[in-house]
Parts: C-alpha cells; structure tokens; sequence
C-alpha cells in the first residue's frame, strides 16, 4: 500500500512540473533553480555549508542543475547587498527599470496571477536580457511556490541582474531565496 501511495504521488508531481508554466520558455530553468534551492537549503541545515568560497562555489555548480557560472565576488557581492534591509524594501530600492520592478513588486504583492504575469512579459517591448531576467524569475517563483524565502528570491534575482545580467539574476534568485528563509 505504500509503495502505490508513494507512486501516485511521485506521478502526481512529474506531471504537475511537466505541465508547469506552460506559456513560459523558462520555465524548465525555473525548475532547476527550484530543485538548486532545494539541494542548497538542505546542506545549509545539515551543516554541509559552512563558508562561501571558490571551492564551495566549484562542487554546487557541479552538484546543481543550474550550471550558471558566476565569479565568486559577484556572489559576495549578492550576498552583502542583501543584508542589511528587509527584502521588500531592498527590491523596492533597486535601480532597475520601472517595468521590471513593477513585475516583481507584483509577484511578491500576489496582485496579478503568474500565468499572466509571463504572457504580460513576453508580450512587452523590453530588451530581450531583461525579458529573460523577469521570465526566468516568474518560473522560479511559480516553480518553487510562495514561502518565507519568497521576497528575499526576488530581491535576489534582482541585485543579481544588476551585477551581471542574467547569470547573476539567475543565482541571485537562489542566494535570496536560501537568505530570506533562513535568515537575514
């Protein structure tokens, strides 16, 4: 009886993420940030990560599904940016453009449904760099579901995307993620 429960279930969830964000191109990225989450919260709380240097860097890029490769001081750089404020106001106070902090604002204000968040986006006449930056957020919000870590995601994304462009937004999604749910 258990291994039937069991299968149902783990059916249920390879099609409930196979359907996903449908009208996303990103959406398997946000899946592979969701399951990155996933990998490095649990290492955080089972004392695996201790430190953020090179070599930490080195084994997650290789462990994860999210082979984005970043230097370790634009991580830092993250990392710092995001202290110091609440992650509401952090993403408020970023200079990105008025479009893209609109978007996030609201996702993390639950205003608008995600789904037409993303068809808003593609439908938009921003720059393609930052039509990637916002998509790939929505699908890993939409991807890893709305928790404590959620604005901290957002704001993570978007000091990522101002370092480097996508590849930081996209581990700047995660760094936020992991900072906002275990603590600023």
């Amino acid at each position: 009886m258990k291994k039937l429960a069991y299968t149902f279930l783990l059916t249920l969830t390879f099609t409930i993420i196979s359907f996903g964000q449908e009208n996303n191109p990103y959406n398997q990225r946000g899946i592979d940030l969701a399951n990155t989450y996933k990998i490095l919260i649990e290492d955080i709380r089972n004392g695996k990560i201790k430190s953020v240097d090179q070599e930490t860097l080195d084994y997650y890029t290789l462990k994860t599904p999210i082979k984005t490769k970043v230097s370790l001081e634009s991580v830092t750089d993250i990392i710092s940016q995001l202290n110091g404020q609440k992650p509401e106001e952090k993403l408020k106070n970023l200079s990105l453009s008025n479009y893209s902090k609109e978007i996030l604002l609201k996702v993390g204000e639950n205003k608008t449904e995600l789904i037409k968040l993303v068809d808003q986006v593609k439908a938009s006449k921003i720059n393609p760099e930052e039509k990637e930056f916002l998509l790939t957020t929505l699908a890993f919000t939409y991807n890893r579901g709305n928790n404590d870590g959620f604005w901290g995601a957002l704001a993570g994304a978007g000091i990522g995307y101002l370092i480097c462009n996508v590849p930081c937004s996209v581990v700047g999604a995660v760094i936020g993620a992991v900072w906002g749910e275990i603590g600023k």
